[in-house]
């Protein structure tokens, strides 16, 4: 969690010649000869993010590499039903989380090819963090007939994933684009369970999907493998033309000085 605050904060912060090198450098990329960035941020939204309210802010490295930084409200996750089969025994039930993603992509035909910024295929991993909250309350009535809450069951996961995207991206009049992705991973699971009333603390920990590492009465580690497809629409800020002279005006310095010299 707290390399994905470090990284949420280089991100977001203005990205100096030297944090860019270090970047690249860190995923294997060494082409510092590419031209800068013609954009500032693009700022994009998921609506394919099944169960989560996806925000995410790609910042340009370069031209042809950038840092994406994905922030995400979980409102619905798949789990286990106890009394139902349909759907290989799962389906969307509400929770309460939290996601972060901080995801590198690099643009391979904006290295041997001029292309427009952050625009074309790519590539690159990236790395999840999710939180989630899951309550679990049966009724029942007691002997005078009163609904009561027969059966209370709390489960916290902590999950973790690394994955390997690709996808394409298209920049529109230079304001908006449009990404479509798709790739692999895995992720680790760490389930909790608090138990306020019941004997059967094992069908819980069996809402959580995939394969069984560790296990306690109470909790229980598991990894799964993933697939991915999403597509996300977005804003782009490019920036400000420079413009030498007083505030902007008067032309270009350098004209007038070969002007003056003649």
């Amino acid at each position: 969690m707290r390399i994905l605050i470090l990284l949420a904060a280089l991100t977001l912060a203005p990205l100096t010649t030297t944090q860019a090198q270090f970047y690249r450098r860190l995923f294997g990329d060494t082409t510092d000869n590419i031209s800068p960035a013609r954009f500032k941020a693009i700022y994009k939204y998921y609506p394919g993010q099944m169960g989560e309210y996806r925000f995410a802010y790609e910042k340009p490295l370069n031209n042809a590499t950038s840092l994406e930084f994905d922030l995400g409200y979980v409102y619905n996750n798949y789990v286990r039903e106890r009394f139902n089969v349909d759907n290989f025994g799962y389906e969307l039930r509400p929770t309460m989380g939290v996601a972060a993603r901080v995801s590198y992509r690099r643009y391979p035909k904006a290295v041997t090819r001029r292309r427009r910024t952050l625009n074309g295929i790519y590539r690159g991993p990236l790395l999840l963090y999710k939180y989630n909250r899951f309550n679990y309350d049966s009724y029942g009535y007691d002997t005078e007939g009163r609904n009561v809450v027969d059966e209370r069951l709390r489960l916290r996961q902590h999950v973790v994933g690394l994955q390997y995207m690709m996808g394409r991206q298209i920049n529109l009049a230079r304001t908006f684009s449009f990404a479509l992705q798709w790739g692999v991973g895995a992720r680790v699971k760490f389930a909790n369970m608090v138990q306020s009333s019941s004997e059967d603390r094992s069908w819980l920990l069996d809402r959580t999907p995939g394969a069984t590492v560790f296990e306690t009465p109470t909790s229980a580690i598991k990894v799964t493998p993933t697939a991915h497809l999403n597509f996300s629409v977005g804003y782009i800020v490019r920036n400000p033309k420079k413009r030498k002279g007083f505030f902007g005006l008067g032309g270009k310095v350098e004209d007038k000085k070969k002007r003056g010299k003649k």
